[in-house]
């Protein structure tokens, strides 16, 4: 399958005017990023929530939020048992 002279076309007039482009997010390298430093939490899943919470300004409900992070911690500890 060639292009068209038309599509051709419309490609160099794109690049013509500035071609802005940007990888579509699907071919990204994922990055990890830093754990916060969140005062009274001691565990990293914890400390990404509070640190949503603080953006939100919200609490939230706590008791879903550790029925959360315990559940996080949970599947954690499961995959490491296993490696």
């Amino acid at each position: 399958n060639h292009l068209s002279p038309e599509q051709i076309q419309l490609l160099k007039r794109w690049i013509e005017e500035g071609a802005e482009y940007a990888p579509h997010w699907a071919f990204v390298k994922p990055k990890r990023p830093a754990v916060p430093v969140i005062e009274g939490t001691s565990n990293p899943i914890d400390a990404f929530i509070r640190k949503e919470q603080a953006a939100r300004k919200t609490d939230g409900d706590e008791e879903a939020m550790y029925y959360d992070a315990d559940f996080i911690r949970d599947l954690r500890q499961r995959r490491d048992d296993r490696q």
